[in-house]
This record gives structure tokens, C-alpha cells and sequence, in this order.
């Protein structure tokens, strides 16, 4: 099926446009869970360390634009009509995205994607304390200059380091709970999943509507 854009979308209706918007996070995140996939099966363990972790900033910064981009849309009247008139499964799916919100019931872990976004897309300035914490928490540690694919792999180690720092408070890394680390991780898997599902079945649903 071919989509006519003018025809699925309206550049006068907030609907079409929050569902090609939509559209765009779909794309997103699944493009970002593909490349996440693909990391974790390299063969070159070395490598794979490398990579992973900046996927996952990747993947948490993007999902974090995602929850806002959500809050944001719930303000609508017709996108919140919109919403209710969708299946039962699928407004089950929103409502677990809801509770990311910053109202809602997980909002801490939506601070802390937004922590990672921040060290992902605002470099940590030579003044803050975050830099500060990552040197001390590897200063004992020894890493190659650059590896075969140009990586300064020291600073590889520093940035890891800010991650976890964003991801965790000095309590819970000084506790050191694989078993919170495990849940927080799988919070944000299962997130990004159902935020992946979400998106498809509005999307579909609504050009099948519009251009049946």
C-alpha cells in the first residue's frame, strides 16, 4: 500500500500531524533497537563494550524525547479523543507509557533518562562535578590510547562512567544492587518495547482509516 501524504495528513489538523510525528518516533527507536541488537551479537567482545554503551544513551535519550513528546500531545482535545477511541490493547500500551509521565507513577524513570540525555547531548563542562566523580572513579584504572577504529578508548571508559552516574545515585552505586541495576535496565528495554509497539499499531490504525 502506497501512503499520499496530503491525503493521510492534514497540515491544518493536529491530528495528522501528531501521527506523522509519531511515525517519526517509530522509526527512531526501532532504527536504535536494530543497531542495539546488532551491537550485542559482535563477535569482538572488545568492540562490543565499546559500542554498547553509547546505544544506550542513544536509546534512553531518544526514549526520553519519546515520553515528552507523548505528555506534550496528551494537552490536545483531539488527540486525547483520538486516543479513546482506539482498541483496548493499545490504550493499555499508552497507559504504561503514561505513567512515565511526569506525573506519573515511574517519573523517576523518566528523570533518569533525562539525566542521560543530558550527558548525551549537553557535553559535561570541565566545571561540573560530574567529571569530577568519573575521573576519581577511574583513576586507578589503565586503558589503551586508541584502539583500531580511532576510539580514544580512556575516554570510552570516563563517558561509561558518567552513564552509570546518571542512571544511579551515589547510594544506590556505593550499594552496589545488581539486582536494582537489573530492573532498571529492564524498566527501560520494556519501555522503549511498548513505546515501539504503541507508536506501530496508532500509526497503522490510522492510515488504514484515512487511506484504507
Amino acid at each position: 500500500m502506497y501512503v499520499k501524504i496530503g491525503k493521510a495528513f492534514k497540515s491544518e489538523e493536529i491530528l495528522s500531524k501528531w501521527i506523522l510525528g509519531l511515525a517519526i518516533v517509530h522509526n527512531d527507536l526501532l532504527t536504535i533497537k536494530k543497531k542495539l541488537q546488532t551491537t550485542s551479537r559482535r563477535r569482538n567482545i572488545d568492540v562490543q563494550f565499546q559500542e554498547y554503551p553509547s546505544v544506550i544513551r542513544l536509546l534512553a535519550s531518544s526514549l526520553r524525547e519519546a515520553v515528552f513528546f507523548l505528555e506534550e500531545s496528551n494537552k490536545s482535545t483531539d488527540i486525547k479523543n483520538y486516543l479513546n477511541s482506539l482498541p483496548y490493547e493499545v490504550k493499555l500500551k499508552y497507559e504504561i507509557l503514561r505513567s512515565l509521565f511526569r506525573d506519573g507513577k515511574d517519573s523517576d524513570l523518566l528523570q533518569r533518562l533525562t539525566n542521560i540525555r543530558n550527558i548525551t547531548f549537553h557535553y559535561s563542562k570541565p566545571k561540573r562535578d560530574e567529571l569530577t566523580v568519573a575521573i576519581e572513579t577511574q583513576k586507578d584504572s589503565s586503558f589503551l590510547f586508541q584502539d583500531d577504529r580511532g576510539m580514544f578508548v580512556f575516554a570510552e571508559a570516563v563517558s561509561n562512567a558518567l552513564m552509570v552516574q546518571a542512571l544511579f545515585s551515589i547510594e544506590e552505586i556505593n550499594l552496589e544492587n545488581k539486582e536494582n541495576t537489573r530492573n532498571v535496565v529492564f524498566k527501560i528495554n520494556q519501555s522503549l518495547d511498548t513505546c515501539i509497539e504503541f507508536s506501530r499499531e496508532v500509526v497503522q490504525t490510522y492510515i488504514k482509516q484515512t487511506c484504507g
